[in-house]
């Protein structure tokens, strides 16, 4: 599978997991009248923590996507091409054994 069209598959992910987690928040805050004491703590803040997370994964998801929708995918190719050319040839050590 080609490089670019991975990165939007994943890009295309990241925001259906965060549209899921913006609907679990909304189904958590219309059932939160039902709960009392110690859960209401508790669904309060995981219904904070699911929509921020939610929301964040949606716009960072739609930002990555249009970024790479404007690159297109000769652009990104490019991109790690230099990229590989920057990294060091091999690492030291990593094949060795120790302690010789």
């Amino acid at each position: 599978m080609e490089d670019h069209t991975r990165e939007m598959g994943r890009m295309a992910i990241y925001t259906a997991a965060g549209a899921y987690l913006l609907y679990l928040a909304w189904k958590m805050l219309e059932g939160i009248s039902a709960n009392a004491g110690t859960s209401y703590v508790v669904s309060v803040i995981a219904l904070v923590v699911f929509g921020i997370s939610g929301a964040g994964l949606v716009i960072f998801g739609i930002y990555s996507l249009n970024r790479l929708r404007k690159a297109g995918p000769a652009d990104g190719l490019a991109e790690k091409s230099e990229q590989e050319e920057d990294a060091p040839e091999g690492r030291s050590g990593e094949n060795e054994e120790k302690g010789e």
